[in-house]
Order: structure tokens, then sequence, then C-alpha cells
């Protein structure tokens, strides 16, 4: 139970001082607007406001991250949502039943979606349209912009869909399913068992058509590169091969997640299972010494991330200029990004802390069960 925080803001031209209770997620980012929200505790409440407003009336329990532009989101909330709101010239103005998670995003389209509970409907429309008939339990998030994404969808169902010279509509969708699809210049329609969560991100110039099993995540992006994984059951094994003039060949055991993409660095790690390893190297290097039940997405540009980590963490490190090298207990989900700047917190366990410095300074003094993402986009 925490009832005081350190308070960390990001304010340029605007203010962010809420009145804060315990178990929260706050990350408050103003540059002309402002954010002052009436919070009550279990809450995620992040705030972005440029030109427009963002002041909900928030009851508890709620994730309600707000982005405005031009445009304007003010949502009648009930309790147990999470409403994140993104319009640029667009609207967004849903009528919301309780325990949902409804992001919206519209530029040139509309997304006015008629919503039972329990959903999670990310709607993306750019010059396409995204109108589904949606059952309850779904987690429907939808991108078109030249094309069409108009599933037949039954219930229990995470179908996100982003065509945009090519098409995406797969057959045979059972129930229990995750399944985005992402074609530009090529095809992706698998044969899908239940339980699964397929998302597919294939082909400029390469070619992705796995051998999928039962209840699987399998995200695959290749570019000029090959992704042909032999993968078991009760995996999710995400595969980001954008190799020029790297290489990414892991060596994969079941119950792993695996995003590995490279350019001019190399990834390949001793990986066990139950992981969740995404890596990113560009001119760093990123091999760590990785135990079981690990999320570690490590992500160097010049500087060096190497941590020591123990168990059940989840841990991204995102170095520049900077350096980041935690002391980390287990149970943790500590992302960092560090500029110009340093990031090393004093963490206990249960927590999940990220970090960006710029030219300012992140050392927050930290209790458990946290979720407190900082933005330090500090200029003067």
């Amino acid at each position: 139970m925490v009832q005081s925080m350190s308070e960390t803001f990001t304010t340029k031209e605007g203010f962010c001082r809420p009145n804060i209770s315990n178990h929260l997620i706050i990350p408050f980012t103003t540059k002309e607007g402002f954010c002052r929200p009436n919070i009550s505790n279990h809450l995620i409440i992040p705030f972005t406001t440029k030109e427009g407003f963002c002041r909900p009336n928030i009851s508890n329990h709620l994730i309600i991250p707000f982005t405005t532009k031009e445009g304007f989101c003010r949502p009648n909330i009930s309790n147990h949502l999470i409403i994140p709101f993104t319009t640029k010239e667009g609207f967004c103005r849903p009528n919301i039943s309780n325990h949902l998670i409804i992001p919206f995003t519209t530029k040139e389209g509309f997304c006015r979606p008629n919503i039972s509970n329990h959903l999670i409907i990310p709607f993306t429309t750019k010059e396409g349209f995204c109108r589904p008939n949606i059952s309850n339990h779904l987690i429907i998030p939808f991108t078109t912009k030249e094309g069409f994404c108009r599933p037949s969808i039954s219930n229990h169902l995470i179908i996100p869909f982003t065509t945009k010279e090519g098409f995406c509509r797969p057959k045979y969708l059972k129930n229990h399913l995750i399944i985005p699809f992402t074609t530009k210049e090529g095809f992706c329609r698998p044969n899908i068992s239940n339980h699964l969560i397929i998302p597919f991100t294939t082909t400029k110039e390469g070619f992705c058509r796995p051998n999928i099993s039962n209840h699987l995540i399998i995200p695959f992006t290749t570019k000029e590169g090959f992704c042909r994984p032999n993968i078991s059951n009760h995996l999710i094994i995400p595969f980001t091969f954008t190799t020029k003039e790297g290489f990414c060949r892991p060596n994969i055991s079941n119950h792993l997640i695996i995003p590995f993409t490279t350019k001019e660095g190399f990834c390949r790690p001793n990986i066990s299972n139950h992981l969740i390893i995404p890596f990113t190297t560009k001119e760093g290097f990123c091999r760590p010494n990785i135990s079981n039940h690990l999320i570690i997405p490590f992500t160097t540009k010049e500087g060096f991330c190497r941590p020591s980590i123990s168990n059940h963490l989840i841990i991204p490190f995102t170095t520049k200029e900077g350096f980041c090298r935690p002391n980390i207990s287990n149970h943790l989900i500590i992302p960092f990004t560090t500029k110009e700047g340093f990031c090393r917190p004093n963490i206990s366990n249960h927590l999940i802390i990220p970090f960006t410095t710029k030219e300012g300074f992140c050392r927050p003094n930290i209790s458990n069960h946290l979720i407190i993402p900082f933005t330090f986009t500090t200029k003067e």
C-alpha cells in the first residue's frame, strides 16, 4: 500500500499535479494542455495533451490514457475500464459499458462501434473502414489503410488486422484466438487451431509460412531474411528478422517469446525455456546471461546493456549515450531508456518501472506493487 510517491512529471508549458492514491500507474506528459484528474486508487492514468483537453470523470480500477491533438476526447466512463483515446481530425465518443479496454485512433476515418462489455477494442482507420460485429470478451484492434478488414468474429477472440496493399481475410476462426495479420505485398493465410495467438507480419522480399501447433503466439517479420522455425506447442515466438548486415538464428526451446531484430549488431542468446527475449542491436551488443521465466528486451545504440538478471523478470533496456545497469530483484518489469541522463533506481520487487531520461535524472524511491512509467523530457 502506497500513500505517497515521488512525483515525477514531464511538463513543458503545461501542468500535471494529480492527487494520487496507492497502486497507480500515472505517467503524465503535458505540452500545451493540462492534466489534472481526480484519481482514485488502482488506476493507470497516462495523459498526453497537445492542443486538446483531457479531463475525464474517472472511477476506480481504471486505465485511462488520453491523447488529443485537434480532436476531443471526453468519454462517459464506468469503472474497471482501460480507455486510451487518440483523435487527430476524426472523432471518438463511444458509448462504453464496464470492464472495457477501448483505445480509439481516428485520422480521416471513423470509429463508432456497438460495444458490449468485457471488450478490448482499439480501432485505427485512415482511408479504410472498420465496423465489426463484435460479441463480448473480445480484443479487436483494426488497422485499415487501403485494404479492408471485416471478419466474422466469434467470442473470446483477439483479432487485430492490418492491411495495406494485401488482403487479410482468415477462414476458420475458432474461439479463444488472437490472430493479428499484417500483409504488405505478401500473403498470410495460416491453418489455425484454437487457443492460438498468431500474428503474422510478412513479406517484403522474404517468406513466412510456419508450421503451427495450438496455444502459440507466432508473429513473423521478414525483409531480406528468412523465418521458418521448428515450433512446439504452448509457445510465444515472435520473430522479427530485420537482417541487413547481422544475423539472427536462435536455438529455441518451448514456451518462449523470442523476437529478434538485428541490423549491424549480433543477437545469439543462450536461451532456456519460458523466456520472452526480444533483442534489438544497432551499434552495441546484447548478450545477457539469462535465467528462465524472463522477458528481456534489449535495445542498445552507442551504450551497453548487460544486466545481471534474476528469474521472473521483464527487463527492457534502451541506452543511447547513457548507461543502464540496475540492481534488480525478482518479479520485476524494468524498462530503462537513457540518452544523456542516468537511470539507476533502488527497486523493490513486483514493480514495472520504465524510465526515460534525456537531460534530466530519474532516481525514484519506489515501493512494491507499483507500475511507474517516467518520461523526463526536460529541456529547461
